[in-house]
């Protein structure tokens, strides 16, 4: 465009200004344009509100343009929701929502156009910045393109164009809870039990393998851990009491470990220390310490640390005691490990520790498992007053923000269940004593039950006085409403005598019995 301008001052002062213009190209159509591309944010959220770029597009030659084409194919991480412009119209040519096709049908000499896009990110697309984060790769770049074919008045055609890039961080953002939850909260001992962990993730993002952890307490036997809901995964890392799971949590999605644990099992006859002659042990005090190991030479661990050095093993044919001084100001006392003390309310009848004087020992639970240097003899336990055991699970994810972990704990009350006062043969008959500290009767849904050969085929089975079972059948068996002779039977609270008959006189040693209840708990007989 040819311009010129002026100015003209008379005698009084006054001035006139004039400007003209002309389009005629007296040097010759230098056809030319222009595109900027500009992300409207640094960065967006995986699964968050979206953003856009703008696209301008300007004639900054010196003739007008016309059918100026604009392309632009969008990465597929940002998922193009519209597109806008102040002039022209979409000329799609492919049908892919991701290629923006845009036509300009004229553009004059100094005019601009602008081109919105409008994207989102869905929540499952991985971080892209270029930090190296959750991964390496660079923040997510596009380029733009503008061309058009200007023709001058002699048919001559003049290719023009432009391309312009630009880039924007994709984040990720996760928002992680965690409950765990004991259901019952109150369970009696020698039961199996569970307890859930829900992970769940109100974030605007996947959270992608996160780590679920729980050092159980040993007091919760822990017999096996599983994703019952969501996905995920337990079984490579998860082992003993160490819950190791590792699940997947699209935005606003759950996933529910279970453990499932025997409740305050007794010790039985196989020794982790292989005792001979002397006394396994584990007692849980009041105050959450707990006291184990052995009376043979040792270990003796107090709340997993050796204390063998620090403790007086007193062993003898019957008599296996150890007299702990804790630390502090505390007095030392002799614990009765003989199964011959009931640790009544949680304190020593023959032994320690004592009321009024072993304060901050209290018993609440115990457990002694027998051998002389032959084998095992009987195992013994109770738990002399309810306990609280805690345990607190967490979750760990990582987002662009860096690592998240979150906690819950939740606590069950164990109480007494059942125990068995006495195990004895005589003639033909093994008797058991049991006591039922549960306060509910316990329906007995089957019986499995292996005996020494020479005890012969056993024949009967009885509950003080009723007959759960009578038959005549080999070891081992499985009694249960499936065979004949079956009557069932229910161990009612307080005191039962269980008796098990045979046809020839029974071995005093050898026996592997179990009986399994209506309500998913057992309780294990081995002698």
């Amino acid at each position: 465009i040819g311009a010129a301008s002026g100015s003209y001052t008379d005698a009084d002062g006054d001035v006139a200004n004039r400007t003209d213009s002309d389009p005629s190209h007296y040097f010759g159509a230098e056809p030319s344009v222009d595109t900027v591309k500009t992300f409207a944010d640094d960065s967006v959220i995986a699964g968050g509100a979206g953003s856009s770029f703008a696209l301008v597009v300007t004639n900054d030659g010196n003739v007008a343009l016309d059918n100026v084409s604009v392309f632009d194919d969008v990465d597929d991480r940002l998922t193009v929701t519209s597109v806008s412009g102040t002039a022209g119209a979409a000329a799609d040519t492919d049908g892919d929502a991701q290629t923006v096709e845009w036509l300009i049908s004229t553009l004059g000499v100094g005019e601009s156009v602008t081109i919105t896009v409008d994207f989102s990110v869905a929540s499952d697309v991985e971080e892209a910045n270029g930090v190296g984060g959750l991964n390496d790769a660079d923040a997510v770049s596009n380029t733009a393109t503008v061309s058009d074919t200007y023709t001058d008045a002699l048919g001559n055609g003049t290719d023009i164009g432009d391309t312009d890039n630009d880039a924007i961080d994709i984040l990720v953002d996760i928002n992680l809870d965690i409950v765990k939850i004991f259901d019952p909260t109150s369970v009696p001992q020698g039961t199996i039990q569970s307890f859930i962990i829900e992970v769940s993730n109100a974030g605007p993002s996947d959270a992608v393998d996160v780590s679920v952890t729980d050092l159980v307490d040993s007091t919760l036997d822990v017999q096996g851990v599983s994703v019952t809901s969501g996905a995920g995964d337990c079984s490579s890392a998860s082992a003993g009491q160490n819950v190791d799971c590792t699940v997947q949590l699209p935005t606003g999605t759950s996933a529910t470990i279970t453990v499932d644990y025997i409740t305050a099992p007794f010790l039985d006859d196989t020794s982790p220390y292989g005792t001979l002659g002397g006394d396994d042990f584990r007692i849980v005090f009041v105050n959450g310490s707990v006291l184990e190991g052995s009376t043979a030479g040792g270990p003796v661990l107090l709340d997993g640390v050796d204390i063998t050095n620090e403790v007086t093993i007193l062993p003898s044919l019957t008599r296996n005691d150890i007299i702990f001084d804790p630390a502090g100001s505390d007095p030392a006392f002799e614990i009765h490990l003989s199964c011959s003390d009931p640790f009544t309310g949680g304190w020593g009848q023959s032994g320690g520790p004592t009321e009024g004087v072993d304060v901050n020992w209290q018993i609440a639970f115990f457990t002694i498992a027998r051998f002389n240097n032959n084998g095992f003899i009987k195992a013994c336990g109770n738990v002399t007053v309810p306990f609280d055991v805690g345990n607190t699970a967490d979750a760990t994810g990582t987002d662009s923000s860096g690592t998240e972990t979150v906690s819950d704990t939740a606590i069950v009350t164990v109480e007494p269940g059942i125990t068995i006062d006495r195990l004895q043969t005589n003639g033909k008959r093994l008797t058991v004593r049991l006591t039922n500290f549960t306060g509910d009767d316990k329906v007995i849904d089957n019986i499995s039950v292996e005996w020494p050969s020479s005890n012969g085929n056993l024949t009967k089975v009885r509950l003080d006085s009723p007959t759960i079972w009578q038959g005549n059948v080999s070891s081992p068996a499985v009694l249960d409403g499936n065979v004949s002779g079956w009557n069932g039977g229910t161990l009612s609270a307080g005191e039962g005598i269980l008796r098990f008959d045979f046809r020839n006189k029974s071995a005093k040693n050898g026996y592997t019995i179990r009986l399994n209840f209506t309500d998913g708990t057992f309780l294990d007989i081995n002698q």
